[in-house]
């Protein structure tokens, strides 16, 4: 064997290959499409705010000294 943390069936013969419940499988499948999914509706939303909100943004320490500005005004 070309990975020496892989056992092979000499060295472990009372162990025949590992099968997983179709049930937990398809269970696995779906949560990880809706997490993924998701993810993906996030994405888009995020991009599409980005693209309304790039022109009219300021950043964090524009709208912070405006307000300093503001309050040494008052």
């Amino acid at each position: 064997m070309s990975d020496p943390a892989q056992t092979s069936q000499e060295q472990a013969p009372g162990q025949g290959p590992r099968t997983i419940d179709p049930a937990r499988l398809k269970a696995m499948k779906e949560g990880v499409e809706a997490k993924y999914a998701g993810t993906q509706e996030a994405l888009e939303r995020n991009k599409q705010a980005a693209e309304e909100d790039s022109g009219e943004r300021k950043g964090l320490r524009a709208k912070h000294m405006e307000g300093i500005v503001k309050h040494h005004d008052d």
